[in-house]
């Protein structure tokens, strides 16, 4: 059944600090644009179960320290994730095409990674296809932060020529998804193929 089981409170014991989701996120489900409003202030953990769409805003504002999206996500709405103020792990192994232009993830990363320490998009098997440069507008992504791409050799250059105009700071990450070329070297799945700091 859909639906969201709250797992741990915060200490007033008026807002969730830990939940369980099952089935789609509704559009703003915790998060707000003022953070005082937010019913996910305090919110640091948050699990998913067969969830195919995380709504408009559904964490904006909130306090998630770490975030897996899993595979059968098809859809994160804009300002999802806008305005964390804790955000330090986020992983999306099936990335695919989602932060693509004109893509459902394009704009659900903007203005939300002041706090990143490490973000992996895609993984062994699982390509990258598709990255917009404004999929990260308006961040400011410490310097300290490592930022992890799987694609294939033909993508590397596009795809970081485009996200380090936002991307200025940290360090940017290739790796191979599946057996491919780059510059006329060859690399296994998994290789790095290039690691590029600024």
């Amino acid at each position: 059944t859909n639906g969201i089981v709250i797992t741990e409170w915060d200490t007033a014991g008026n807002r969730p600090k830990a939940v369980e989701i099952y089935g789609d996120v509704p559009f703003y489900a915790f998060g707000y644009y003022n953070n005082s409003l937010s019913t996910g202030i305090n919110l640091t953990s948050v699990t998913f179960h067969n969830t195919a769409k995380i709504g408009y805003a559904a964490f904006q504002r909130t306090a998630l320290v770490s975030i897996t999206i899993p595979d059968s996500v098809e859809s994160i709405g804009e300002a999802c994730f806008k305005g964390q103020t804790a955000l330090a792990h986020y992983v999306h192994e099936n990335a695919r095409n989602l932060y693509g232009y004109n893509k459902p993830a394009v704009k659900a990363l903007q203005y939300g990674l002041s706090h990143l320490e490490d973000m992996q998009l895609g993984a062994v098997g699982k390509p990258v296809t598709a990255l917009y440069k404004d999929a990260f507008a308006n961040n400011q992504a410490p310097s300290t932060a490592v930022f992890t791409i799987y694609t294939t050799g033909d993508r590397v250059d596009t795809f970081l020529t485009s996200i380090r105009i936002y991307l200025t700071a940290p360090t940017i990450v290739f790796k191979a998804s599946e057996a491919t070329t780059y510059n006329g070297t060859s690399y296994a799945a998994g290789d790095t193929i290039v690691t590029s700091t600024p």
